[in-house]
């Protein structure tokens, strides 16, 4: 089963407006977004690679990467829970997805992992929208 999220109203030049979990792979991936060979690009937990920055502030990052295929290894960092209070979290459970306040103090839109906080609007997504398919 997917449950797949249109944003299609609210994207503001946003590259991909549309993103799909596949509950039974526990993966958050592009619908129309693809590398030039074709494939989706899922959203993966913690440092990437390429990174050249060893700060602790890199296992926080959120970032989308080619999603994993019978050609690469399994990426654990591409598993995610869509949990009952409406939080995302890596398989581990550990953080929550939090995105930026775009109105606060010092405006951002950058979604990043962070400590769960209950109350925490930040931390809530919701499925306006979505299709189960």
């Amino acid at each position: 089963m997917q449950v797949v999220c249109d944003v299609a109203s609210r994207t503001h030049g946003w590259l991909e407006d549309t993103w799909s979990y596949n509950v039974s792979a526990s993966t958050l991936k592009t619908e129309k977004l693809r590398s030039p060979g074709g494939s989706a690009y899922c959203l993966t937990a913690g440092s990437s690679s390429s990174s050249s920055s060893s700060s602790s502030n890199n296992n926080n990052s959120v970032y989308a990467s080619l999603c994993a295929s019978e050609a690469r290894v399994d990426d654990a960092n591409q598993r995610w829970t869509v949990e009952v209070d409406a939080t995302i979290r890596p398989a581990d459970k550990s953080l929550c997805l939090t995105n930026g306040n775009p109105d606060g103090v010092q405006p951002s839109t950058k979604v990043f992992l962070a400590a769960c906080e209950p109350d925490s609007v930040l931390q809530h997504w919701a499925y306006h929208g979505c299709v189960l398919v």
